[in-house]
């Protein structure tokens, strides 16, 4: 784990995402958007192909709503949405 992951982390903590599961996803998001700021907006809105559900809310549901917002976050970052 890098730095920029411990202050992202540390910043999630202080927001409220705690558990490990919202970590891995935002850092998986940050990953993909480049950008924390951009990355929270991204997890904290209403997702289409997510029936309309927050992915943020999704983590920790089935393992199949983790893996759907995962596979979206992949299709996001090879530009397949």
């Amino acid at each position: 784990m890098d730095v920029l992951q411990l202050a992202e982390i540390r910043k999630l903590e202080s927001d409220g995402i705690a558990s490990v599961a919202a970590q891995q996803l935002v850092s998986r998001a940050v990953q993909v958007f480049g950008d924390l700021a951009i990355a929270k907006e991204w997890l904290e809105e209403p997702i289409p192909s997510l029936a309309g559900n927050r992915p943020i809310d999704l983590i920790h549901g089935s393992e199949s709503d983790q893996l759907r917002v995962y596979t979206i976050l992949g299709r996001v970052e090879h530009g397949i949405f």
